[in-house]
């Protein structure tokens, strides 16, 4: 159960043994078994299945319906929800990790990302990153630059996860946090400070080769890590 003010965050690797791989591809709907069946290599459609199924055998905990019999429906934009329910989700994963947030605020948004070298770092951040965020992103040393981008990356995905946009939102317009001695917050949104503080933001601690963040709107959030042990995987 979710009580108000609470998120509940899930978390879980990617590569399981055969027997969870099978157990978690039966509670896929029908298009979702089409579509692993789509994917070119076993690591990739794996991947897809373990995500997918991890995601509603969480959701099957909190709501007491079947995972195979769980409907979603989706956006204007395409955030997904859970039909005729107020309990709210966001998912991201990357390489070897899978994230969950769940609350009962709609505007809701999680994102993870495995932190590796990128050559075209500056370019990329100068792309996306607001004027400010990419002065300070240059500020830092080089050991802090590929941290500092990926907190940047991270929490402004979280937020145009939140408000449903996806790749529509043009990043460039709300500013965060981004130095590593920084706590995640929002600077603002379209300018605007006020709005920028009616939203919170957290960092997720996931291990030094990742790094994560929740978006979501409001301010008194209590952050919970939930178990994958509890769902029986």
């Amino acid at each position: 159960m979710v009580a108000e003010h609470e998120i509940h965050l899930w978390s879980s690797g990617i590569f399981k043994p055969e027997a969870i791989l099978r157990a978690l591809y039966r509670k896929l709907s029908p298009d979702e078994r089409e579509k692993a069946a789509r994917f070119r290599f076993d690591r990739d459609r794996n991947a897809y299945i373990v995500a997918r199924g991890l995601l509603r055998s969480i959701l099957s905990h909190y709501v007491g319906i079947e995972p195979e019999q769980l409907q979603f429906t989706y956006g204007p934009k395409g955030k997904p929800a859970l039909r005729g329910s107020h309990l709210y989700f966001n998912a991201s994963h990357s390489k070897d990790l899978a994230v969950y947030a769940l609350s009962l605020e709609p505007q809701l948004g999680i994102d993870v990302e495995y932190i590796r070298p990128i050559t075209t770092l500056e370019a990329i951040a100068k792309q996306f990153f607001s004027a400010v965020e990419y002065d300070d992103l240059l500020t830092l040393n080089t050991s802090q630059r590929c941290e500092g981008f990926f907190n940047c990356w991270t929490r402004k995905e979280a937020y145009v996860k939140a408000i449903g946009d996806g790749l529509y939102a043009p990043l460039h317009e709300f500013q965060v946090t981004v130095k590593p001695d920084q706590p995640a917050s929002f600077v603002t949104i379209q300018g605007d400070q006020t709005l920028a503080a009616r939203w919170s933001l957290f960092d997720l601690k996931l291990g030094e080769q990742y790094s994560g963040a929740i978006a979501v709107y409001g301010r008194g959030w209590h952050l919970e890590e939930r178990s994958v042990a509890v769902i029986g995987l």
